[in-house]
């Protein structure tokens, strides 16, 4: 039960991280722990390039 309330709670605190922008979006990494890059490395990579070609 504890873990679900920590859950709602990350999740909400997200969300407000993510109204501070108006050019944010969320996107999550479900395999990954802290390090992303190690678990997930293909999302970081993916959302690089969608930065670098919104930049052009």
């Amino acid at each position: 039960m504890p873990n679900e309330k920590i859950l709602e709670i990350d999740q909400k605190l997200q969300g407000d991280f993510q109204r501070l922008s108006n050019s944010s979006k969320q996107r999550i990494a479900e395999r990954s722990g802290h390090y992303i890059h190690h678990a997930e490395p293909e999302i970081v990579i993916d959302e690089i390039v969608i930065m670098l070609n919104q930049q052009g």
